[in-house]
């Protein structure tokens, strides 16, 4: 409660890492509109994570339009996250047109910036040569780079798989 108080404060005058804190607070609360007070705050300042936090916002409330807008402002700042989610929506298909090439490349833009769900999405396309061909030597090496970095469900595929985890 105090690091929330603290951030409140902070953002109030125009702390950027505050009011991005408090974006994703109330993002993970389900309150996108308490989020999306905060996130606009910060993405006037042109922080990348912002923009991303806004795309999400916007995809929750069904604005597609205003999450595409604010994913490619946040992938074209250099952000990590945005183009894994950007990923999904091409993967699932139910706001945009499915695309498992496009959801593809999303991932792997994302992999290459570090973020540790789209290595494990990575892998599992190329497991299952979903947007690429099937190659299990490389979905075995980006599994075990999720598992490294936290990613349960990657250590969990890797045992099914009966590779040894370590």
């Amino acid at each position: 409660m105090f690091e929330f108080l603290v951030n409140l404060i902070k953002s109030s005058f125009g702390n950027v890492e505050s009011q991005v804190f408090l974006g994703s607070h109330y993002i993970n609360k389900s309150n996108p509109s308490s989020a999306m007070k905060w996130l606009k705050r910060a993405a006037e300042k042109g922080e990348p994570r912002a923009y991303t936090g806004l795309g999400y916002c916007n995809d929750l409330d069904g604005n597609i339009e205003e999450a595409l807008r604010y994913y490619q402002l946040a992938i074209a700042s250099g952000e990590a996250e945005a183009p894994y989610l950007l990923g999904l929506l091409y993967f699932i298909g139910e706001d945009v047109p499915k695309d498992s090439n496009k959801a593809f490349e999303c991932y792997s833009l994302s992999a290459k910036r570090g973020f540790p769900n789209a290595i494990h999405m990575l892998a599992w396309c190329y497991e299952q040569g979903v947007g690429t061909d099937e190659d299990i030597e490389m979905a075995t090496r980006l599994y075990k780079q999720a598992a490294s970095l936290g990613v349960p469900e990657a250590k969990e595929a890797l045992q099914l798989n009966g590779t040894t985890v370590e």
